[in-house]
């Protein structure tokens, strides 16, 4: 389920201008769904899965497989910048409620390449950990840590290896 898409995850994609645009448009032609400020969450938005479906199908069209490719790596890096926010503040709340956007972003293998997939893989690894879900968290980081380490990110390879040492710990 991928409701309640959090605005400020929004504004770490993209400036704030086009935010307001988009969300604008969406309120304009009746596709949000629900438009809420939850305490917890922040300021969300909803639209039905139908036209989330469509819209990422329509997108896709328009769009060559590079700039597609370009397309997910910048959402990954946005994700992972959330991510990193939402651990800082050690907000359980946010982090259960965002582990449905990590997966459903996930579900889509045949859009997302190698590396794309191994970042998400490794921050919901690092969600998992926060939440207490050791198992799930310890098998999504140790396939990842293989990949980044062949693909030589250092950073990322680091970081999880930070968040499997700590469920190694708690385990």
């Amino acid at each position: 389920d991928s409701q309640n898409f959090p605005r400020s995850l929004l504004n770490i994609y993209t400036d704030k201008i086009s935010v307001d645009n988009f969300i604008y448009n969406i309120k304009k032609y009746s596709l949000i769904t629900n438009e809420s400020s939850q305490s917890f969450l922040g300021q969300t938005i909803s639209l039905h899965r139908d036209t989330q479906a469509i819209t990422l199908e329509y997108l896709l069209s328009l769009m060559s497989k590079k700039k597609r490719s370009r397309m997910l790596q910048n959402i990954s890096k946005a994700l992972e910048k959330y991510t990193d926010e939402i651990i800082a503040s050690e907000d359980l709340s946010k982090l259960q409620s965002f582990v449905t956007h990590c997966e459903a972003f996930l579900t889509h293998e045949d859009l997302l390449n190698t590396p794309t997939t191994n970042a998400m893989s490794a921050d919901l690894g690092s969600i998992y950990y926060f939440l207490g879900y050791y198992k799930e968290g310890k098998k999504l980081l140790e396939s990842c840590i293989v990949i980044f380490d062949k693909y030589k990110y250092r950073e990322r390879l680091f970081k999880s290896l930070m968040y499997l040492g700590k469920i190694y710990v708690e385990t």
